[in-house]
């Protein structure tokens, strides 16, 4: 987290090699052979556009910029609407504590834990996440 303070090294690192980092990184953090070439190749292009990868950055960026919110007024950082978390026990970046201790923030929060899913949930079981989105958003 700490390289992604840099203004622009870290955008040069990951777009070397054809995005070989961030290629990488989903294919070595979600189930083998979910990320089809061509959805890599969907993901390249998009990372490509002016701007989204130093948006995606910024998120990181941010993280460090000042104190967060919940530690100044946590009441004034509640989630107030329904809530719904949707975590892979599998996940390698966000474990499972994180949404349970994120769910203390929510006053309506509900959290639906895929028990075979990593970070990339919407690639290994789409179906399933599109179900719960459709029941949650009707």
């Amino acid at each position: 987290m700490f390289l992604f303070q840099l203004p622009w090294l870290p955008e040069f690192i990951v777009r070397r090699r054809d995005w070989a980092l961030l290629v990488r990184a989903l294919r070595d953090t979600s189930v083998p052979g979910v990320c089809s070439d061509s959805d890599l190749e969907q993901y390249k292009e998009s990372w490509t556009k002016k701007g989204a990868l130093t948006a995606m950055l910024n998120s990181y960026r941010a993280a460090l910029l000042r104190p967060s919110k919940l530690l100044l007024d946590p009441e004034a950082s509640r989630v107030k609407v329904p809530a719904l978390l949707i975590w892979g026990r599998n996940d390698q970046f966000a474990v499972e504590t994180m949404a349970r201790e994120s769910l203390q923030h929510c006053d309506d929060g509900r959290l639906e834990m895929f028990e075979t899913a990593s970070h990339w949930i919407q690639h290994e079981q789409p179906a399933q996440l599109n179900n719960l989105l459709s029941e949650f958003f009707a």
